[in-house]
């Protein structure tokens, strides 16, 4: 059986693809600048690698985000060491 596939369809789905992921990007870093502003009014102060990085672990399964903290936690204790 022979599919014959539009080329020219087809980067035109990659390409909105692109966009949909770029737009849901640019959508959660507003998000956690929202989220920065909000938390200084209310005195706590993190900078944006921190509320990135707490982000992607909210965004985990409960079982990976435990992994997860224990790493960095290792990681934070390892770097104290240094």
């Amino acid at each position: 059986m022979i599919i014959f596939v539009d080329e020219e369809e087809e980067k035109k789905k990659e390409e909105q693809l692109r966009e949909k992921w770029r737009r849901e990007r640019m959508d959660r870093i507003a998000k956690i600048w929202q989220k920065i502003l909000d938390e200084e009014k209310k005195g706590i102060h993190k900078t944006l690698e921190e509320r990135m990085e707490e982000d992607y672990c909210n965004s985990l399964g409960v079982e990976d985000q435990f992994f997860y903290k224990e790493e960095r936690r290792v990681q934070k204790f390892l770097e104290g060491l240094k």
